[in-house]
């Protein structure tokens, strides 16, 4: 019993089958991992993010929890621009995509098809809608197949739009004032929201795209 290399230096603990011929033979695991849910930044708490097996395979597993679609997502995507370690581990990091192609390729997608007519399919909507904020314009480039943001432009543009709730939340600002939109074909778009909830309070100026790039430093600092 050891630490896989990825790990090396958190709680995770990687167990080895006694026999790995023999376990792949009889196409059983060579070897697990044991995680905290932290790794994964999930909330095991939420019972938003969480479900039921709904067809369990027997009476002692009925009970235990798994996570939701958009849950599955945020956690791929939440780990792969805040690994456990903050170090860019590359094995990793293609484990975390293939994750990903195989949630949404077997799971969200109908066959394959993830957009019909220029538009998501309803599975993928649901899924990109309720996923984090800050998650939606990586999550939205993979459902429309557009190319990448390489890993540190992408830890940026997710970190702005952190970065601008932070900002928001710091400063008191009504979120019907500023926000911080993605557009799944342009990226980040700036844009002003109505004020509908705050009618009796002056609009206060959107910040701007300086404002907000400086704010991502004292986020990064803070958070």
């Amino acid at each position: 019993m050891d630490r896989v290399y990825a790990f090396n230096g958190s709680n995770t603990i990687l167990l080895r089958a006694i026999d790995v011929e023999n376990a792949r033979t009889n196409y059983e695991p060579s070897h697990i991992l044991i995680h905290a849910a932290s790794v994964y930044h999930f909330d095991i708490h939420d019972p938003t993010r969480t479900m039921l097996n709904p067809a369990p395979p027997d009476d002692a597993s009925k009970s235990i929890l798994f996570p939701t679609v958009p849950a599955f997502y945020d956690s791929l995507i939440d780990t792969y621009h805040e690994p456990p370690l903050q170090t860019f581990n590359r094995n990793f990091i293609g484990w975390l995509r293939t994750a990903m192609g195989y949630l949404s390729l077997y799971t969200v997608s109908d066959k394959g098809v993830r957009v019909r007519g220029g538009k998501l399919i309803p599975s993928c909507g649901r899924a990109l809608q309720e996923a984090k904020e800050e998650n939606r314009p990586y999550l939205s480039r993979k459902f429309f197949s557009l190319p990448n943001l390489d890993h540190g432009a992408s830890t940026y543009e997710r970190d702005l739009i952190k970065a601008r709730r932070w900002y928001v939340t710091t400063l008191a600002l009504p979120h019907g004032f500023s926000g911080v939109l993605f557009s799944e074909r342009e990226g980040i778009v700036y844009k002003s929201r109505p004020a509908a909830r705050f009618p009796w309070l002056r609009p206060k100026p959107v910040p701007s795209r300086s404002e907000l790039i400086q704010c991502v430093s004292l986020f990064r600092i803070h958070r």
